[in-house]
């Protein structure tokens, strides 16, 4: 019995600079684009920024980590200078099952 090859999750923590939701207007609609397009892949499983927009998770569900640092620095947020710093963890999803 072969067993199924099951993605790895990820979690992609951005830490955002001061005064973000007055900032990221010019490239909100971008950046949004982007998590859409890979959550109707399937990759990204939720998104969302914590606190009063101090910074955002992403989930990911991939095989490769590369695809997840690949999206941030893609991300036009990181790219205009609003990301001051951002990490990327292998999440061991324990619930629901895999």
């Amino acid at each position: 019995m072969q067993m199924a090859v099951r993605e790895k999750h990820y979690l992609l923590n951005y830490e955002y600079v001061d005064g973000m939701l007055e900032k990221r207007e010019p490239y909100r609609s971008d950046h949004l684009a982007r998590v859409k397009e890979q959550y109707e892949k399937g990759v990204i499983k939720t998104a969302g920024a914590y606190g009063a927009a101090e910074g955002a998770v992403l989930h990911f569900e991939c095989d490769d980590k590369q695809l997840v640092d690949d999206f941030a620095q893609g991300d036009p947020y990181l790219k205009n200078g609003l990301i001051t710093s951002y990490k990327i963890h292998e999440w061991a999803l324990v619930f629901p099952e895999q």
